[in-house]
């Protein structure tokens, strides 16, 4: 993210900022709208709800490869967030139609996921 940032205009502590301010965005509307998406998937299905998510990130994030400026960085990210819950979403839809004796095994090989995702965000930390 600070390269893309850097590479839309920001110099300096701008970089660092915006590029905080493009994931806390996208983090923070997800965690504030994922329980109103939870309740309309209990009323409407999973199903609705992950072909929800799935397009809003095919224009969120295919979007942010055409972005002029940080404004609509942004804005994207923040959109992103407010239309997530495709992996939880999908998580439980699995484990709702597997068989119980399977279960076990779907989750365990969604951890590594997880894990990828958080080693990957230490190791760029560092």
């Amino acid at each position: 993210m600070p390269l893309f940032v850097e590479q839309l205009g920001a110099r300096g502590h701008e970089v660092e900022y915006y590029a905080g301010l493009g994931i806390s965005l996208s983090a923070i509307s997800a965690a504030l709208l994922s329980p109103v998406w939870g309740s309309l998937a209990d009323r409407y299905g999973r199903k609705p709800m992950m072909i929800r998510a799935a397009t809003a990130m095919v224009f969120t994030m295919g979007g942010i490869a055409f972005v002029p400026n940080i404004f609509w960085l942004l804005l994207l990210r923040f959109l992103n967030g407010v239309f997530a819950g495709y992996v939880p979403n999908s998580t439980a839809l699995i484990a709702s139609q597997a068989p119980k004796e399977k279960r076990v095994m779907l989750w365990e090989l969604s951890r590594p996921v997880s894990l990828r995702v958080i080693l990957w965000a230490h190791l760029l930390a560092v």
